[in-house]
C-alpha cells in the first residue's frame, strides 16, 4: 500500500465519523438556529458553517497525527502539506468569516436594543427637568 492511499484511507475514516455525526446533529442544530438566529436562511448559513468545519476538522487531525515514516518520503511529505495547510487555510478563512458575521451580527442586535430602549424612555415634549411623570405640577 502506497503512503497517499493509507492517508487517504485515514482520512477517509475520519471523514466517515464526521459525516455520521453531522448527519446526526443537522436537523437539531438547524432547529435550534432558527430560534437563536431569527429566520431560517441564517440558520441554513450556520448550518451549512458547522458542517464544513466538521468536515475539515478531522482532516486536520488526521494530517497532524502522521508517522515520520510516511513524512519522510518526498510524495508522501507533499502530499501531506498539501492536504494539512489547504485544509487549515480553508478553515481559517471559514472561522474569520464565520467570527466577522457573529459580531456584526451582535452589533446590530445590540445597536437594536439601543434604538428600542431610546424610544421607551424618551421623556414626554413638555416634560421639565426633575419631574419624573412629565408636564406641569
Amino acid at each position: 500500500m502506497t503512503s497517499a492511499t493509507s492517508l487517504l484511507i485515514m482520512i477517509a475514516g475520519a471523514e466517515t465519523v464526521a459525516l455520521a455525526a453531522g448527519l446526526c446533529l443537522r436537523r437539531p442544530l438547524h432547529r435550534m438556529l432558527e430560534d437563536q438566529c431569527g429566520g431560517s436562511a441564517r440558520a441554513r448559513f450556520w448550518t451549512a458553517f458547522f458542517g464544513l468545519l466538521l468536515l475539515m476538522l478531522p482532516v486536520l487531525a488526521v494530517a497532524q497525527n502522521i508517522p515520520d515514516s510516511f513524512a519522510d518520503q518526498p510524495q508522501g511529505a507533499l502530499l501531506l502539506g498539501v492536504t494539512y495547510y489547504g485544509t487549515l487555510g480553508t478553515a481559517g478563512v471559514l472561522l474569520l468569516l464565520g467570527f466577522g458575521l457573529w459580531r456584526g451580527a451582535r452589533w446590530q442586535h445590540n445597536l437594536q436594543i439601543a434604538r428600542a430602549s431610546s424610544h421607551h424612555h424618551r421623556p414626554a415634549a413638555n416634560a421639565e427637568p426633575g419631574l419624573a411623570g412629565g408636564g406641569k405640577p
